[in-house]
This record gives C-alpha cells, sequence and structure tokens, in this order.
C-alpha cells in the first residue's frame, strides 16, 4: 500500500473513533440513584447491601445517609411519621378546670398544660417497631457514627429518638407484667434488669444530647450541659452497689 493511501485510511480510522461517543464517568449521584430506585422498589435488603458496597469505595456522608436510611426503611420508619407537626384542639375539661384556678396562675397553667398535651402528641407520632426495627435503627446510628454535619446528625439523633420510644414502652410493658405476677412483692433479682434498661435509656438520651450538639451548633453550649448532667447521672449508677442477696418488699 502506497504512503498516501496508508495516511488516508489511518485517517478515516481516527475520525470513526472520534465520533463515537466517549463514556461518561459514573458520578456518586448517579449510584446513590440505583440505590434509590431499589428502595422505591420495596427492595429495602438490596438497597442495604447495595450501599453498604457503595460505602466501601466512597464513605462520603451522603453514601452514609443513603445507607442509614434503608436500614430506616426496612424498620418501617418514614420520616414524615416523625416531623410532622400536631394540631391540638382545645379540650373542654382543661378550659374548666384552668376557669377554677386563680387568676395569677391561670395563665401559666394554661400555657403548660398546652405544652403537654402537644409532647403526648408528638410522642404518640413516634412509630412503634418490633425488636428487628430496632435493630435496624441501632445499625442506621452506627453507619451514622462520627458523622457531625448538622443535617445527618439530626437525622441520627431523630433515629434516636424512635429507639428511645421503643426501649420505654418495652420497659414499661415488663414493669406492668412484672408488677402484675409478683403477688405484690418485689425482689432485687427481678428488679435488676430494670437497672440495666435505665442504664440504656441514659445511653440514647446521651447520644441524642451528642448529636444535636452537631445539629444546631448555635445552641451547642446548652446541649453540652445537658450531657454534662447525664454523664455525671451515668457515674452515679455505675457507683451503684447492688445486693448480692435476692432482697424482697
Amino acid at each position: 500500500m502506497k504512503l498516501p493511501s496508508l495516511c488516508l485510511l489511518l485517517a478515516c480510522i481516527f475520525t470513526l473513533l472520534s465520533c463515537q461517543t466517549k463514556e461518561e464517568p459514573v458520578t456518586r449521584e448517579a449510584l446513590l440513584s440505583r440505590g434509590f430506585a431499589l428502595l422505591d422498589k420495596g427492595e429495602y435488603d438490596q438497597a442495604i447491601t447495595y450501599f453498604a458496597e457503595m460505602a466501601k469505595t466512597d464513605s462520603h456522608r451522603h453514601v452514609r445517609l443513603a445507607w442509614a436510611s434503608a436500614y430506616a426503611a426496612r424498620a418501617g420508619v418514614q420520616m414524615e411519621q416523625i416531623y410532622s407537626f400536631v394540631v391540638i384542639e382545645e379540650i373542654q375539661k382543661r378550659e374548666v378546670f384552668i376557669k377554677g384556678l386563680p387568676a395569677e396562675v391561670r395563665a401559666q397553667t394554661a400555657e403548660l398544660m398546652k405544652s403537654l398535651e402537644t409532647y403526648v402528641q408528638h410522642w404518640k407520632q413516634i412509630p412503634d417497631l418490633s425488636s428487628a426495627g430496632v435493630a435496624d435503627l441501632v445499625s442506621a446510628v452506627q453507619v451514622l457514627d462520627g458523622v457531625t454535619v448538622p443535617g445527618p446528625s439530626l437525622y441520627r439523633a431523630t433515629l434516636r429518638v424512635v429507639i428511645l420510644k421503643n426501649h420505654v414502652a418495652l420497659g414499661l410493658k415488663n414493669w406492668k407484667i412484672l408488677t402484675e405476677t409478683s403477688s405484690r412483692r418485689l425482689c432485687t433479682k427481678s428488679l435488676r434488669p430494670f437497672f440495666a434498661w435505665g442504664v440504656r435509656v441514659l445511653d440514647v438520651l446521651a447520644g441524642v444530647s451528642e448529636d444535636l450538639q452537631y445539629a444546631f451548633p448555635k445552641n451547642k453550649q446548652d446541649y453540652e450541659k445537658v450531657s454534662q448532667q447525664l454523664k455525671e447521672v451515668k457515674v452515679l449508677t455505675a457507683q451503684a452497689v447492688w445486693p448480692e442477696e435476692n432482697l424482697c418488699l
């Protein structure tokens, strides 16, 4: 083949190659979208596995947040269940009660009762989970461990609140069973699990307080005070001596 013909052939090849569409690099957003598609289809196990594998090579907070949300989704926790606001209706009995109070405390009592009703209604909005669901939320919190950005920190605090409610509910349920079956006698052996339960509740509260320090930096000092108080209570519980013999009341 003559040189001019070879050059022409090479030029044609290079021209064809240059016309081919270049493969675009796969972005983090594109990879996350694939995982979210699994969540939309309700394939929670697959989504958890997908984000876990993705996090091995990309530990960005967005990836970890997606991974945590997959655990939360499998647990049945939707954030709108928790972030939603509840409109509190006026209760007739409350109005009658307030009218009978002295004038100087009437306004303060009305505000206090309104606040209590609001907290109760919000508490009711937090979902009740199975033990497997609580375990999923614990995993979600662990996935976000070390993230100090406000958004993910608030999300982690919210998950802890759900865990807290379910811990409290389980403890109260067990307490009711104990008191109804103990023939009016409570012994240290049967009470000891509730002591451990109380310590776990303290741990969750401490986690929430720490998360809120990152979620709301402007109020960091206030949450630090709460964290310190919880730590002091935790120290006192650790110093408590539990009787070796089974004492009954």
